[in-house]
């Protein structure tokens, strides 16, 4: 996690502008062979980018408080209140989180952001618990060669639906075994399936890279 735009969670501080939409940028890993002792003008790479927008929100509580309770209670009331609005606050920061890691990314402003119940949805994106079938679908779709249905590629399915009924109890929970197929799959993204090693022109994850290794 940082500021940089190859990190692989980009963390921004720039939230001044209430509301405002904040674009992140995402930039995909070098492809190239790149140049021996040939010359290299000429034969530099493009860098491909692209913006992930998402819009600032408040999230906010308070503790109903007055003279009378002050006077009655038995605990002070303002400094258990303070304790109260900080753990809530950290519960909040982590199930947005969670929420969110589990959305569907969109390029329109969440429905239901400036109402609902509790103040409105700060989750970019449609919730995975609110998406419909078609969705889903749309998305499993779209991210063919960067998502793992339990311990075998073959469990994949453009229905999300069957790829989900794929994995089993038995077989399917997570491994290191498991963990590896998924770090090897996300390394074949960008690489056509017929012809490992051509790049096919589809974003490619950038890998974290352990400090002053090679290991991803």
């Amino acid at each position: 996690m940082g500021p940089d735009s190859t990190s692989p969670i980009v963390r921004l501080k720039d939230l001044t502008g209430d509301g405002k939409e904040i674009t992140i940028p995402l930039v995909t890993q070098l492809v190239g062979p790149g140049v021996g002792a040939g010359t290299l003008r000429g034969n530099e790479e493009s860098m491909d980018s692209y913006g992930f927008p998402v819009w600032a929100d408040w999230a906010r509580n308070a503790v109903a408080n007055n003279r009378a309770v002050n006077k009655e209670s038995s605990f002070s009331v303002r400094s258990t209140a303070r304790n109260l609005l900080s753990g809530w606050s950290r519960r909040i920061v982590r199930d947005d989180i969670v929420d969110a890691l589990l959305s569907i990314p969109t390029s329109a402003v969440q429905s239901g952001r400036l109402s609902g119940v509790g103040g409105g949805n700060r989750v970019n994106g449609v919730k995975w618990s609110a998406a419909t079938s078609g969705q889903k679908n749309s998305w499993t779709t779209a991210n063919y060669d960067r998502v793992v249905f339990g311990s075998v590629i073959a469990n994949y399915s453009t229905t999300f639906a069957t790829a989900v009924a794929n994995v089993d109890s038995t077989n399917d929970k997570m491994s290191a075994a498991v963990g590896s197929l998924m770090r090897d799959q996300a390394k074949q993204t960008g690489v056509d399936p017929n012809n490992p090693g051509v790049y096919n022109g589809r974003p490619k994850i950038t890998p974290w890279m352990q400090k002053d290794t090679d290991q991803e």
